[in-house]
């Protein structure tokens, strides 16, 4: 099969944007599936989805560099005139057009701050390149952009013209969701794996902070294959669902503000999220002073040396709701006689290395597969997307009674004038012939074509010459074969041209651009 993306480039670089955490990842043309990290400091490929700006809104810090940078100035009291950004990749819109808004709420331009973010991680690239003494550089690089789901067409376009405003002279750029490419991160495991095996359709889950995905991969003839997304569900986050628990337990109504000002939010986002992977208890977890104290106050609670301890049992206690959600999700699907020979799940997000919700998976489902890099996986996915850009064949959602849920239409649905689209359409303009197709959004995957055109010399196309016929008054008046018949006819009417004088017909009017930038019929 024909690569989609032309050769010209020594490796692929992807910029993956999480809502918590990012990273840059790479290979070469020769090891595709090599693929390495750029990393931030020992065993850390991912970094915090964090940026610091100077008061003149000029780069200052990136990730837990940035983090701590900040939490220093409000300690002094001289944040003020600061901006930093907790996690920049969960842009809103704003009659301004696509904002961000930084930790004291103010609004920032989302293409300004993303021209800031791509050069700084192209910085990285370049800097790390250099100092290996490798004598390549991003202008010899394929960038792929990895965007959180529920980024539309909108984001993108920031991010696409942002790239224009940094020095990186990328050759090529593609963008792929953080979904998409896990999928293709798992589906790239089936090589390993023998197709009696696995079956012919596996099962996709992508359950991570926030938010999970029930998805179907089915493999194709052509080495591709097909992601069908069948619901979407919001849950609640690892972090809140612990903060809200604390202050259940204590009743301190003040609990949630401390925890936040105190930079703790943070804190037990990453470390239960290292600490829930272990199976080793009791489970340890280091809080602020502030924090402690209410804690200490409640007397609920084993401490000891300003380190909260949780035993096994509750730990599955406070965490009960939030496997609930996800694993009722999953069962309505594992248990659906439709997909009674997908038997395969491929499991991959933050909750795919909590040893509780592992177990229950595995009780479920007859083989499960994970990824040993969850965090990674989106990352490696991205890379191979650049190398193979055509192994994601389509990406589609089913919308059946069951399956449909107002958030899957929320996350994966465009918005046009504000309502939902019935149907997509695709228009093609080709220099000599042109034609369309569409689907229905309730009907995805069955795609309908024109009705054939017909020449009048008992010639049938999907397809019609690329031509135009307009009256006097510039105004339209047909197109296609029937420009064409239309205006022979008046040609050959009676030797006589007049009319033929008030209408204009244009042939391959597409290869006018190439000459000019405007073109008008005067």
């Amino acid at each position: 099969m024909a690569e989609i993306v032309p050769r010209g480039y020594v490796f692929v670089v992807s910029f993956n944007f999480g809502d918590n955490e990012s990273c840059i990842a790479s290979s070469f043309i020769h090891e595709p599936a090599n693929v390495w990290a750029f990393t931030y400091g020992p065993y850390r490929e991912l970094e915090q989805s964090s940026i610091l700006l100077n008061p003149e809104r000029k780069y200052d810090g990136f990730g837990l560099e940035a983090d701590r940078k900040y939490g220093k100035l409000k300690s002094r009291n001289i944040s003020e005139n600061w901006w930093f950004f907790r996690s920049f990749s969960k842009p809103e819109s704003s009659p301004d057009g696509i904002v961000v808004r930084d930790d004291k709420g103010r609004p920032f331009s989302f293409e300004s701050l993303m021209v800031i973010v791509l050069q700084c991680m192209g910085d990285k690239v370049n800097s790390v390149l250099d100092e290996n003494k490798v004598r390549i550089t991003m202008a010899d690089a394929l960038l792929v952009i990895t965007t959180p789901s529920h980024w539309h067409s909108h984001e993108k376009g920031c991010v696409y013209r942002a790239m224009s405003k940094t020095n990186l002279n990328t050759s090529y750029v593609l963008f792929i969701s953080n979904i998409e490419a896990s999928a293709i991160c798992c589906y790239h495991a089936l090589k390993d794996k023998k197709q009696e095996e696995l079956g012919i359709s596996q099962f996709f889950v992508f359950w991570d902070d926030g938010v999970i995905d029930v998805a179907l991969i089915d493999k194709k003839f052509d080495g591709s294959f097909r992601l069908t997304f069948l619901e979407s569900k919001k849950i609640t986050t690892v972090d809140d669902i612990f903060k809200d628990w604390l202050q259940q337990e204590t009743k301190d109504t003040r609990l949630k503000d401390i925890i936040q000002d105190s930079g703790d939010a943070i804190y037990l986002r990453d470390v239960l999220h290292e600490k829930l992977k272990s199976s080793s208890y009791p489970l340890r977890v280091s809080l602020s002073p502030a924090t402690v104290n209410i804690l200490e106050s409640c007397g609920k609670f084993t401490l000891k040396r300003d380190q909260i301890l949780f035993n096994e049992e509750v730990v599955e206690t406070i965490y009960s709701q939030y496997m609930r959600d996800g694993l009722q999700l999953i069962d309505r699907y594992l248990n659906n006689t439709e997909y009674k020979d997908t038997t395969t799940v491929f499991f991959v997000g933050r909750a795919s290395v909590y040893p509780f919700i592992k177990n229950k998976m595995n009780q479920r489902a007859k083989s499960v597969i994970t990824s040993t890099l969850p965090g990674f996986t989106f990352a490696k996915g991205s890379v191979l997307y650049g190398h193979y850009p055509y192994v994601l064949a389509t990406s589609v959602i089913r919308f059946g009674e069951e399956s449909r849920s107002s958030v899957l239409e929320n996350r994966f649905t465009k918005k046009v004038t504000g309502r939902e689209f019935l149907a997509a359409v695709a228009i093609d303009f080709g220099t000599t012939y042109s034609g369309y197709a569409y689907a229905l959004s309730n009907d995805p995957s069955k795609i309908y074509a024109n009705k054939p055109w017909t020449s009048g010399e008992r010639l049938l196309s999907q397809k019609s010459p690329t031509c135009v016929l307009v009256n006097h008054n510039l105004q339209f008046d047909s197109f296609g074969y029937e420009a064409e018949k239309k205006y022979a006819k008046y040609l050959e009417a009676d030797g006589n041209d007049d009319d033929a004088d008030k209408f204009y017909l244009f042939r391959r009017f597409k290869m006018e651009l190439h000459l000019r930038e405007n073109v008008s019929v005067t």
